[in-house]
C-alpha cells in the first residue's frame, strides 16, 4: 500500500470515528458504544500502520509545534478502549477525552492534508465554544432540567439567576427503608424498586423544571427555583406542586407493590414523606459538583423526617404562596424538633 493509501486510510478512519464519537460524547455515553469502540479500534491500527512509515504522527512538534500531547498515549489508549476497555472513553472520562482527542485530532488532520498535497481545510473542526457547551451539557444533564440544556442561558447563569430569588425545597424520605432492605425476598428485588423509584422520580423532577441534587440514603433532594421556572413562562409554585401531587401518588402505588414482597412487615406504614420550605438557596457548581447552602435544606429535612409515609408536610413561607388553589386542603399540625422547640406546620392534601 502506498504511503498517499494508507493517509486517505487514515483520515476516513477518522472520520468515521469522529462520527460516532460525537454522538457518543454528547449523548454521556448512552448512543453509539459499540460502533464508537469498534470505530476507535480501527482508528488505532491505521495510525500505527501510517506511524511505521512516518513518524512525524507521533510528534506533537511536528505536528502542532507545541509539546501539548502524547501521540502514542493517544493511540495506546485508542486501541485499549477498542478492544473494550473499562473506562468510560479512551481517557479517565467522556470530558478529558474530548479536550484530548480533539487536539490530537486537529493537528493529524493539518498533517496529512499537507503530506498529500491537498489544498483542502481540516474539517469537524471542535472550536472552544462547542467544547464549552458539550462540557456543560454533560455535566449538568444530571442536575438541570433536560429541555433547558443548550438553551439562551447556560447552567450557571441559570444557577447565578435562581441563587438571587426564591426556591422551594424538596426532601423525600423514604419511611422503613432499612426494613425494605432486610427484609427483601432477594437483592435483585430490592435493586428493581429502588430502581423504578429513582427512574420516575427523576422524570417527575425533570418534567416540571426542578433541578435535582441527589439520591440520599434514605431519599432525595430537589429544588424548584422561581428564575427557573420563569424561562419557560412557568410558575415555580405550580411546579412545585404538580411534582408532589404526582410524586405522592406514583410513591403509594409502587410502596403498596414493594410491600407484598418483603419478608416481614414493620408495624409503621411503608411509604415516603416529603417536606418541603421556601426561601434563599445558594446554588454553586463546585468542581464540577452541585452545592447548594441555605435554611430551607434544614427545615425541608426536618419536615420530612416529621412526616409520615403519604404525607407532604409543608413550613409557613409556601403556605402562604399556595392561597386558594383549588383542590388543595392545608392541615395545621403542631410539630416539634429534636430539641424540643415547637412550631406550626402543614399538611398539603390533595383531592
Amino acid at each position: 500500500m502506498s504511503d498517499k493509501q494508507l493517509y486517505l486510510d487514515t483520515l476516513i478512519h477518522l472520520q468515521a470515528f469522529e462520527t460516532y464519537w460525537a454522538y457518543y460524547s454528547v449523548s454521556d455515553g448512552k448512543l453509539y458504544l459499540e460502533a464508537s469502540r469498534k470505530s476507535s479500534k480501527t482508528l488505532s491500527d491505521s495510525l500505527k500502520a501510517l506511524a511505521e512509515r512516518d513518524s512525524g504522527i507521533l510528534d506533537s512538534e511536528v505536528l502542532s509545534g507545541e509539546e501539548d500531547f502524547d501521540a502514542q498515549d493517544l493511540i495506546n489508549r485508542l486501541e485499549s478502549w477498542g478492544n473494550g476497555g473499562a473506562t468510560s472513553a479512551p481517557f479517565d472520562n467522556i470530558t478529558l477525552s474530548i479536550r484530548n482527542l480533539s487536539s490530537y485530532f486537529m493537528a493529524l488532520k493539518k498533517y496529512i492534508i499537507k503530506e498529500t498535497g491537498s489544498t483542502a481545510k481540516p474539517f469537524l473542526q471542535i472550536n472552544r465554544e462547542e467544547l464549552l457547551f458539550r462540557e456543560g451539557v454533560i455535566r449538568w444533564q444530571a442536575h438541570m432540567p433536560t429541555m433547558l440544556l443548550g438553551g439562551e442561558q447556560s447552567p450557571e447563569e441559570l444557577l447565578e439567576k435562581a441563587s438571587a430569588g426564591p426556591s422551594i425545597v424538596v426532601v423525600g424520605n423514604i419511611k422503613r427503608l432499612h426494613d425494605l432492605m432486610t427484609y427483601a425476598i432477594d437483592g435483585n428485588s430490592f435493586s428493581s424498586f429502588m430502581v423504578r423509584f429513582i427512574e420516575r422520580t427523576r422524570m417527575f423532577i425533570d418534567e416540571y423544571l426542578g433541578v435535582f441534587d441527589k439520591f440520599t440514603e434514605d431519599g432525595f433532594i430537589a429544588y424548584f427555583c422561581k428564575a427557573i421556572c420563569e424561562t419557560s413562562n412557568l410558575d415555580f409554585v405550580d411546579c412545585f406542586l404538580n411534582f408532589v401531587k404526582n410524586e405522592l401518588e406514583f410513591a403509594e402505588t409502587l410502596f403498596q407493590e414493594w410491600g407484598s414482597t418483603i419478608r416481614k412487615l414493620p408495624s409503621h406504614p411503608i411509604g415516603l414523606s416529603l417536606g418541603a420550605d421556601m426561601g434563599s438557596v445558594l446554588l454553586q457548581d463546585l468542581a464540577s459538583q452541585l452545592l447548594a447552602v441555605g435554611e430551607p435544606l434544614v427545615w425541608s429535612r426536618r419536615l420530612s423526617e416529621i412526616g409520615d409515609a403519604g404525607e407532604l408536610l409543608i413550613n409557613n413561607l409556601i403556605n402562604s404562596q399556595i392561597g386558594d388553589r383549588s383542590g388543595i386542603r392545608i392541615e395545621k399540625r403542631v410539630c416539634s424538633t429534636f430539641a424540643g422547640e415547637e412550631f406550626i406546620a402543614r399538611k398539603v392534601i390533595f383531592s
